[in-house]
Protein backbone atom coordinates (compact mmCIF):
# COMPACT_ATOMS: atom_id res chain seq x y z
CA UNK A 1 0.00 0.00 0.00
CA UNK A 2 1.32 3.25 -0.57
CA UNK A 3 1.17 6.71 0.97
CA UNK A 4 1.04 10.71 0.43
CA UNK A 5 4.58 11.96 1.39
CA UNK A 6 2.59 13.06 4.59
CA UNK A 7 2.98 10.61 7.03
CA UNK A 8 1.43 12.54 9.97
CA UNK A 9 -0.76 15.50 10.59
CA UNK A 10 -2.49 16.96 13.14
CA UNK A 11 -5.09 19.52 12.74
CA UNK A 12 -6.95 21.88 15.52
CA UNK A 13 -5.63 19.31 17.97
CA UNK A 14 -6.84 20.21 22.06
CA UNK A 15 -6.71 17.37 24.52
CA UNK A 16 -8.16 17.25 28.26
CA UNK A 17 -8.17 14.54 30.86
CA UNK A 18 -12.26 13.93 31.65
CA UNK A 19 -12.15 15.53 34.80
CA UNK A 20 -10.75 18.51 33.67
CA UNK A 21 -12.72 21.47 31.79
CA UNK A 22 -9.38 23.36 30.82
CA UNK A 23 -6.94 22.00 27.96
CA UNK A 24 -3.84 20.67 28.56
CA UNK A 25 -2.67 20.52 25.06
CA UNK A 26 -3.58 22.91 21.77
CA UNK A 27 -1.69 22.48 18.76
CA UNK A 28 -3.10 24.30 15.67
CA UNK A 29 -1.57 22.16 13.12
CA UNK A 30 1.76 19.48 12.39
CA UNK A 31 2.70 18.06 9.19
CA UNK A 32 5.48 15.44 9.16
CA UNK A 33 6.25 13.99 5.73
CA UNK A 34 8.29 11.26 4.88
CA UNK A 35 11.50 11.43 5.77
CA UNK A 36 11.51 14.12 7.86
CA UNK A 37 12.67 14.57 11.55
CA UNK A 38 10.76 16.53 14.33
CA UNK A 39 12.75 17.93 17.36
CA UNK A 40 9.92 18.24 20.43
CA UNK A 41 11.55 20.06 23.76
CA UNK A 42 9.70 21.19 26.03
CA UNK A 43 9.87 20.85 30.23
CA UNK A 44 9.14 18.42 32.58
CA UNK A 45 4.85 18.71 32.35
CA UNK A 46 4.33 20.37 29.40
CA UNK A 47 2.75 17.44 26.98
CA UNK A 48 5.54 15.69 25.58
CA UNK A 49 4.82 12.33 26.45
CA UNK A 50 0.88 13.29 26.33
CA UNK A 51 1.81 14.08 22.21
CA UNK A 52 3.69 10.98 21.73
CA UNK A 53 0.64 9.14 23.30
CA UNK A 54 -2.46 10.89 21.18
CA UNK A 55 0.09 10.27 18.02
CA UNK A 56 0.23 6.31 18.85
CA UNK A 57 -3.49 6.51 19.74
CA UNK A 58 -2.78 5.40 22.99
CA UNK A 59 -4.85 8.80 23.86
CA UNK A 60 -7.90 9.91 22.27
CA UNK A 61 -7.57 13.62 21.59
CA UNK A 62 -10.54 15.77 22.84
CA UNK A 63 -10.90 18.05 19.83
CA UNK A 64 -9.33 18.07 16.37
CA UNK A 65 -7.68 15.18 14.38
CA UNK A 66 -4.76 12.95 14.05
CA UNK A 67 -3.87 11.47 10.58
CA UNK A 68 -0.73 8.73 10.56
CA UNK A 69 -0.42 7.48 7.05
CA UNK A 70 -3.98 9.05 5.51
CA UNK A 71 -5.75 7.09 8.17
CA UNK A 72 -7.59 9.04 10.90
CA UNK A 73 -6.65 7.21 14.18
CA UNK A 74 -9.95 7.50 15.94
CA UNK A 75 -11.46 5.20 13.24
CA UNK A 76 -8.73 2.65 13.10
CA UNK A 77 -10.83 -0.08 14.77
CA UNK A 78 -7.48 -2.22 15.56
CA UNK A 79 -5.29 0.63 17.10
CA UNK A 80 -2.85 -1.39 18.63
CA UNK A 81 -2.02 -3.65 15.70
CA UNK A 82 -1.84 -0.16 13.22
CA UNK A 83 0.78 0.78 16.08
CA UNK A 84 3.02 -1.65 15.50
CA UNK A 85 2.64 -2.45 11.90
CA UNK A 86 3.82 1.36 11.30
CA UNK A 87 5.54 2.84 14.55
CA UNK A 88 8.62 1.77 15.89
CA UNK A 89 9.34 3.19 19.56
CA UNK A 90 12.14 3.70 20.98
CA UNK A 91 11.43 3.81 25.16
CA UNK A 92 13.49 5.97 27.50
CA UNK A 93 14.12 3.05 29.83
CA UNK A 94 14.26 1.29 26.60
CA UNK A 95 12.00 -1.55 27.72
CA UNK A 96 13.99 -4.99 26.65
CA UNK A 97 12.73 -8.05 27.66
CA UNK A 98 15.36 -9.22 30.12
CA UNK A 99 14.76 -13.13 29.76
CA UNK A 100 15.75 -12.82 25.88
CA UNK A 101 19.09 -12.72 24.13
CA UNK A 102 20.13 -9.87 22.19
CA UNK A 103 19.01 -10.95 18.84
CA UNK A 104 15.70 -12.25 20.23
CA UNK A 105 15.04 -8.64 21.67
CA UNK A 106 15.78 -7.12 18.26
CA UNK A 107 13.21 -9.71 15.84
CA UNK A 108 10.22 -9.19 18.50
CA UNK A 109 8.04 -6.71 16.35
CA UNK A 110 8.32 -9.08 13.43
CA UNK A 111 6.30 -11.59 15.42
CA UNK A 112 3.75 -9.44 15.91
CA UNK A 113 3.35 -7.46 12.90
CA UNK A 114 3.26 -9.57 9.19
CA UNK A 115 3.48 -6.24 7.52
CA UNK A 116 7.11 -5.40 9.19
CA UNK A 117 7.82 -8.97 8.07
CA UNK A 118 6.76 -8.67 4.69
CA UNK A 119 8.61 -5.67 4.17
CA UNK A 120 11.70 -7.52 5.53
CA UNK A 121 11.12 -10.04 2.73
CA UNK A 122 11.41 -7.48 -0.20
CA UNK A 123 14.99 -7.42 0.84
CA UNK A 124 15.81 -10.85 0.39
CA UNK A 125 16.89 -10.82 4.65
CA UNK A 126 16.17 -13.52 6.92
CA UNK A 127 14.73 -12.00 10.41
CA UNK A 128 18.20 -12.54 11.65
CA UNK A 129 20.27 -11.45 9.13
CA UNK A 130 18.98 -8.15 8.92
CA UNK A 131 18.86 -8.12 12.99
CA UNK A 132 22.34 -8.69 12.46
CA UNK A 133 22.95 -6.22 9.53
CA UNK A 134 21.66 -3.09 12.02
CA UNK A 135 23.32 -4.34 14.90
CA UNK A 136 26.61 -3.96 12.66
CA UNK A 137 25.60 -0.63 11.48
CA UNK A 138 25.09 0.56 15.28
CA UNK A 139 28.41 -1.18 16.27
CA UNK A 140 27.06 -4.08 18.13
CA UNK A 141 29.63 -6.46 15.97
CA UNK A 142 29.90 -9.85 16.60
CA UNK A 143 28.21 -12.92 17.13
CA UNK A 144 29.30 -13.19 20.57
CA UNK A 145 27.67 -10.19 21.84
CA UNK A 146 24.41 -10.59 19.54
CA UNK A 147 23.61 -13.85 21.85
CA UNK A 148 24.23 -12.55 24.87
CA UNK A 149 21.43 -11.85 27.70
CA UNK A 150 20.52 -7.99 27.77
CA UNK A 151 21.29 -7.76 31.01
CA UNK A 152 24.96 -8.25 30.72
CA UNK A 153 25.14 -5.57 28.19
CA UNK A 154 26.08 -1.71 29.38
CA UNK A 155 23.46 0.89 29.04
CA UNK A 156 24.92 2.36 25.76
CA UNK A 157 24.69 -1.70 24.48
CA UNK A 158 20.92 -1.67 25.34
CA UNK A 159 20.23 1.80 23.87
CA UNK A 160 21.62 0.20 20.71
CA UNK A 161 19.40 -2.69 21.26
CA UNK A 162 16.38 -0.77 21.43
CA UNK A 163 16.93 1.48 18.62
CA UNK A 164 17.88 -1.69 16.33
CA UNK A 165 14.13 -2.90 17.69
CA UNK A 166 12.09 -0.24 16.71
CA UNK A 167 14.11 0.01 13.19
CA UNK A 168 13.66 -3.72 11.98
CA UNK A 169 10.81 -4.42 9.23
CA UNK A 170 11.14 -0.29 8.67
CA UNK A 171 8.41 1.10 9.76
CA UNK A 172 7.08 4.39 9.03
CA UNK A 173 7.43 6.44 12.20
CA UNK A 174 10.06 6.14 14.24
CA UNK A 175 9.59 7.86 18.15
CA UNK A 176 12.16 8.54 20.54
CA UNK A 177 11.73 9.66 23.65
CA UNK A 178 14.35 10.89 26.09
CA UNK A 179 16.63 7.76 24.27
CA UNK A 180 19.74 9.80 25.67
CA UNK A 181 19.40 10.69 28.93
CA UNK A 182 22.03 8.89 30.06
CA UNK A 183 24.80 9.48 27.73
CA UNK A 184 27.61 12.03 27.74
CA UNK A 185 27.35 15.15 25.11
CA UNK A 186 29.72 13.28 22.60
CA UNK A 187 27.78 9.90 22.84
CA UNK A 188 24.35 11.70 22.69
CA UNK A 189 25.98 13.27 18.79
CA UNK A 190 26.77 9.61 18.28
CA UNK A 191 23.69 7.93 18.91
CA UNK A 192 22.07 11.01 16.89
CA UNK A 193 24.10 10.11 13.64
CA UNK A 194 23.36 6.46 13.79
CA UNK A 195 19.88 7.10 14.36
CA UNK A 196 19.71 9.22 11.30
CA UNK A 197 21.37 7.61 9.06
CA UNK A 198 19.16 4.41 9.46
CA UNK A 199 16.19 6.60 9.40
CA UNK A 200 17.59 8.06 5.98
CA UNK A 201 18.35 4.84 4.62
CA UNK A 202 14.26 3.86 4.95
CA UNK A 203 13.10 7.45 4.96
CA UNK A 204 11.23 6.52 7.88
CA UNK A 205 9.78 9.87 9.89
CA UNK A 206 11.79 10.62 13.13
CA UNK A 207 9.93 11.95 16.16
CA UNK A 208 12.88 12.77 18.92
CA UNK A 209 11.72 13.92 22.06
CA UNK A 210 14.35 15.52 24.57
CA UNK A 211 15.36 17.94 26.95
CA UNK A 212 18.56 19.14 25.36
CA UNK A 213 17.75 21.68 23.14
CA UNK A 214 21.49 22.10 21.93
CA UNK A 215 20.62 18.82 19.50
CA UNK A 216 18.02 21.05 17.48
CA UNK A 217 20.48 22.05 15.10
CA UNK A 218 20.45 18.55 13.28
CA UNK A 219 16.25 18.06 13.03
CA UNK A 220 14.47 19.62 10.04
CA UNK A 221 11.48 21.20 12.67
CA UNK A 222 11.82 22.36 15.74
CA UNK A 223 8.40 21.88 18.08
CA UNK A 224 8.52 23.41 21.50
CA UNK A 225 5.70 22.15 23.77
CA UNK A 226 5.55 25.11 25.87
CA UNK A 227 3.76 27.40 23.26
CA UNK A 228 1.24 24.98 22.84
CA UNK A 229 0.16 23.85 26.49
CA UNK A 230 -2.23 26.23 29.38
CA UNK A 231 1.00 26.53 31.68
CA UNK A 232 3.28 27.59 28.89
Amino acid sequence: MGYSQQYLQISELSFNWPESKTDLLNIPGLTVERGESVFIQGRSGSGKSTLLNLITGVLPPSRGSITVLGRNLETEKKIDQYRVDHFGIIFQQFNLIPYLNVIENIVLPISFSARRKARLEVTHKSVTEEAGRLLDSLNLKGEAIQQRNVTELSTGQQQRVAVARALIGSPEIIIADEPTSALDADAKQDFIDLLFQECKATNSALLFVIHDQHLAKNFDQNLYMDQFTRAG
